[in-house]
Parts: C-alpha cells; structure tokens; sequence
C-alpha cells in the first residue's frame, strides 16, 4: 500500500540474466559486413519475437532470451513480413527448413552468421530477383502467378518454375506462354522416356531453361507429382522418368496462358 505524503520501500526483485545470440551478417561473396541488416529471433514454441539491428560492422546481439530454441531470420527490407526475410539461419530460405539455435539463459550463443546475397537471381537472368518481373523464368509474370485465376497463369508459386506446363515447341523450340495442344503432344511424343539418376532441382532448371534435344528425354518435359492437397499445376521438379501422369498434369493446364489479352 501507498501513503500520500510517506515513501514505500523495499520493492525489490531479483532478475534472472537472459541469454543472447550473437552473430555477424556479411554480403555473400565479397565477404564485407553488412550494417543495417534487421535480425528476428523468433521462439516458436510460445510465440516471441524479439528484434535487432546489425550495426557498422555486421554485428548483432539480442539478448534477455529465456532457455529456449529459436528461430533467426535476417532481412535487408526490414518488414515484418515473412516474405521479406532473405535468409534463415542456417543459410535456408525458408522457415520450414531453418534450424533452431539452442538458448541457454545467462549464457552467450555467439557465431549466428548470416551471408546474405544482395542480388538473388534465381532463374540466372542476371536480373536481381527484386526487379526480375518474372523470378522463375516460366513465361508468367510475378503478378500473374500471385493473381487467383489460375486459368490466368494464378494461383502459381511466382518463384518456382514447375508449375507451369508451357514446354518448348517449335523450330527453333521456344516457349509461347500458353499450354496448347502442341505442349501436350510434345509430352506425350517423349511418354516413357528416362535419364537416371534425375538431376537436382537447381541443375534441372537450368537445363528446362534451355532449348530441348529433338527427341527424347529432357527435363522440360518432365515433373514429378503435386504434394498431397496440392493444385493439379502444382508439380514438382524431375523425377528422371516422363510418364502418363506427365501428360495428365499437361493436360490439366490446357488453356492455361500467362498472355495478356489486347
């Protein structure tokens, strides 16, 4: 209880040290620090977020941290928005598939580094992702593949190539933003063909971006099936092998078009 007029003492308390996590954001390549870069630390269990800022030499420290595992992100936009984040620790692109740094109350986690690319190109353009219209290269703008008419070339992952069955026709072969019956029997003219082992996603897409062999096999042709719930667009990369559910899942986007009508 308060007196008007008297003091009230020995309102004490005794507070634990929390622990921190430390690190030093660097540009990826040059190895240069990166001031201004925004750190989250995020304990996924109850929901906490605390923030921080790298300062002029990379570094970082959030402290008052209970003993808990964490999540880090690190963004050079700094906007509360999980889209915004370039990187998770330990150098994963996304939540999913970022590892906790283990906390210890009272005690320092140093060494939470982060090399953050300035200029993502993901589809090898040399166009930095952030003004790269079209992030994945698959003929459909970013604004298409975020729209909801998945007829429209929406309803799409704007930074993921296989979800979108405009393979090369043609001569010389050539994509023309529109999943046409040429692009199903171009599909159906490679139907059991193989290459095994598959080449990995990132060594696949490389190859799908290129001009396909006149016969046979070739990763432009190929995906492997959509995850459990997922739309019937929703393909993923390579599996090694053009099978009947190839040219199901083309026949699936026939009609689909990322052309903006005159």
């Amino acid at each position: 209880a308060v007196t008007e007029g008297a003091k009230t003492g020995d309102i004490d308390a005794a507070l634990a040290l929390g622990g921190s996590i430390n690190g030093t954001v660097t540009e990826e390549g040059t190895g240069d620090p990166l001031p201004g870069i925004c750190v989250g630390i995020i304990n996924p269990s109850v929901f906490l977020f605390e923030f921080g800022v790298t300062n002029s030499l990379g570094e970082y420290s959030v402290g008052g941290l209970a003993t808990g595992d964490y999540l880090v992100a690190f963004s050079a936009a700094c906007i509360p928005d999980p889209a915004a984040v370039d990187e998770w620790y330990d150098d994963q692109p996304g939540i999913l598939t970022a590892d906790l740094v283990p906390v210890t109350q009272g005690e320092k986690t140093g060494g939470i580094d982060a090399a953050i690319d300035l200029c993502p190109d993901f589809d090898g353009d040399t166009i930095c992702d952030g003004a790269d219209l079209d992030d994945d290269n698959d003929g459909c703008t970013d604004a298409q593949e975020l729209g909801p008419d998945e007829a429209l070339g929406g309803a799409r992952n704007p930074k993921y190539f296989w979800d979108f069955f405009d393979v090369p026709t043609g001569s010389p072969p050539a994509r023309d933003m529109r999943v046409t019956i040429g692009d199903v029997g171009a599909v159906v003219a490679r139907f059991g063909t193989f290459r095994d082992p598959a080449p990995s996603e990132g060594e696949a897409l490389i190859e799908a971006l290129t001009a396909p062999l006149a016969t046979g096999y070739h990763t432009a042709f190929d995906r492997s099936p959509p995850e459990q719930g997922a739309d019937v667009w929703d393909a993923g990369p390579p599996d090694g092998t053009i099978t009947i559910g190839d040219i199901g899942a083309a026949v699936a986007q026939f009609g689909h078009t990322c052309v903006v009508a005159p």
